[in-house]
């Protein structure tokens, strides 16, 4: 996405805030039935930027509700709609933003260290019963009619407000 200066300060500021007032939440599930292993600890909270009307970006924390420890690859999570094709998106363990080591063309050949991949959002280790934040950003696509269902990461599914 390419905008003025302005916006995505703005976006992040947004982002930021929702995580902010989250932070102090819990209690109620809303997650996709009681048998789901990832769900929403509450209702996350969206953003819509006006000047974006096809972008979404929802913050919020994750209970691993499984019995066990998941490890889970934000880098394998897709957005879906409510066929199961997937939208533009971004994904991460993570409520605020973070900048790798390594630039694009210096990255270690045998991969980045598991401990600046879990600073990154990029890998949860979450063990049973625990939370872990997480940041949902997706595009609608134009003229389908579409919207998000849910955040697709290999068998486990998160649902996505509307």
């Amino acid at each position: 996405m390419v905008h003025e200066p302005s916006q995505p300060r703005r976006l992040i500021a947004l982002a930021g805030a929702a995580a902010l007032a989250l932070a102090g939440c819990g209690g109620a599930r809303t997650g996709d039935g009681e048998g789901a292993a990832l769900a929403w600890v509450s209702k996350p909270a969206v953003v819509r930027q006006p000047e974006l009307p096809r972008d979404r970006i929802a913050v919020g924390r994750v209970r691993n509700r499984s019995g066990h420890t998941l490890r889970v690859n934000a880098n394998r999570a897709r957005v879906v709609d409510q066929e199961g094709r997937p939208l533009q998106s971004s994904v991460r363990f993570s409520s605020a933003y973070g900048h790798g080591l390594y630039s694009y063309e210096q990255q270690p050949k045998e991969g980045e260290p598991q401990f600046l991949r879990r600073r990154l959002g990029e890998l949860a280790v979450i063990p049973a019963g625990r939370t872990a934040p997480l940041t949902v950003s997706w595009r609608l696509p134009a003229g389908r009619g579409a919207r998000a269902a849910r955040v697709q990461i290999g068998k486990l599914a998160v649902p996505l407000p509307e």
